[in-house]
C-alpha cells in the first residue's frame, strides 16, 4: 500500500477514518477483506505471496497499515512487511502493539517501511530504516506515503492532502463517497521538479497511478465509529477509478467487541 489519508479525531462520531490505495507489481494481487482466525481476530485484506496484509483492524478497534519505504535498501531475503501487520493486528491496543514492533525489530528481519497503527484513545507512525522512530498523531488531517508523515514534497501527499482540506465531515456518508473519489484522483504532478523526480520517482505519482509494471490494485476506507455497530468498512478490489467499491461493513462489525456486545 502506498498511500494511508486519515482523518483523525476530526469527524464527529468517528474518531478514525481512514483511506488506503495498494500500489503494488500488477503480478502481486491481493485478496478482499477477510476474518483472519487469530489469537486475536482481526478482518484484513491479503497477500497471496508474502502471506501478510497492509492493512486491517482487529476486534479491538486498533487499526494496523504498512507502506514502504522508498529510500531504503531492499533485502529480498528479510521477512514480508505484511507479515509484520499481522503479528501487530494480534496485540489488543496500540501500547501493546508498540510492545509487540519493538520485540520484532529487535531481530533486524525487516526492510524499511513506514507504520501506522491506531486504536481507542492513542495513534501513532514510526518510520524504519535500520532504527524506529516513533511520532505520536495529534487530531488533525495526516498523509502517509512512502516517505515521511505528511511529506508534501511528494505530490500525492500534497494533491491528497489539500483534498481532504476541502471535505465536509459532519456526514459520513457523503464523506465516504468522496474519499473514493479522492483515491481515484489521476490529477498528475505541476511543476515537476525533473532532478527530484529522477531520485525519487514516487513522488510525481497521482494519487491512482498505472503504469506498465505496477499500479493502484485495490482501495480501502474505514470508519471507526463511536457506536461500534455503526462502523464501515468498503473495498475495492481492483484500481478505484474502474472499479466499484463492495461494503464489507458487516463482515468488518462481526469481528468487533463492541459491536457483538450490542447484539
Amino acid at each position: 500500500m502506498c498511500l494511508l489519508a486519515v482523518l483523525y479525531r476530526l469527524v464527529p462520531k468517528y474518531p478514525v477514518v481512514l483511506a488506503a490505495n495498494r500500489d503494488e507489481y500488477h503480478d502481486r494481487q491481493g485478496e478482499p477483506p477477510q476474518v483472519w482466525s487469530a489469537m486475536t481476530l482481526f478482518c484484513a485484506p491479503k497477500d497471496p505471496r508474502g502471506g501478510g496484509t497492509w492493512l486491517g483492524c482487529n476486534s479491538y478497534e486498533t487499526i494496523v497499515a504498512v507502506t514502504n519505504r522508498d529510500a531504503a535498501r531492499f533485502d529480498k531475503r528479510r521477512r514480508s512487511r505484511g507479515l509484520l501487520c499481522t503479528e501487530l493486528l494480534q496485540a489488543a491496543f496500540p501500547a501493546d502493539a508498540a510492545k509487540v514492533l519493538q520485540n520484532e525489530l529487535a531481530r533486524r528481519r525487516y526492510n524499511g517501511f513506514n507504520l501506522f497503527c491506531a486504536g481507542p484513545g492513542q495513534a501513532f507512525v514510526v518510520h524504519y530504516e535500520g532504527r524506529p522512530v516513533f511520532q505520536d498523531l495529534a487530531p488533525g488531517i495526516h498523509v502517509l506515503s512512502n516517505g515521511d508523515l505528511n511529506d508534501e514534497s511528494a505530490w500525492k501527499v500534497a494533491r491528497t492532502a489539500s483534498l481532504l482540506e476541502k471535505l465536509d465531515l459532519h456526514n459520513i456518508r457523503s464523506l465516504v463517497t468522496d474519499l473514493k473519489i479522492i483515491c481515484a484522483d489521476h490529477v498528475p504532478a505541476d511543476n515537476a521538479d525533473p532532478a527530484g523526480a529522477a531520485a525519487a520517482p514516487y513522488k510525481l505519482e497521482p494519487i491512482c497511478m498505472h503504469d506498465a509494471n505496477r499500479g493502484t490494485l485495490s482501495s480501502t476506507i474505514i470508519a471507526i465509529a463511536d457506536d461500534a455497530a455503526k462502523s464501515i468498512c468498503v473495498h475495492a478490489q481492483g484500481s478505484p477509478c474502474t472499479t466499484p467499491y463492495q461494503d464489507y461493513s458487516r463482515i468488518f462489525r462481526s469481528i468487533l467487541v463492541r459491536a457483538r456486545w450490542r447484539e
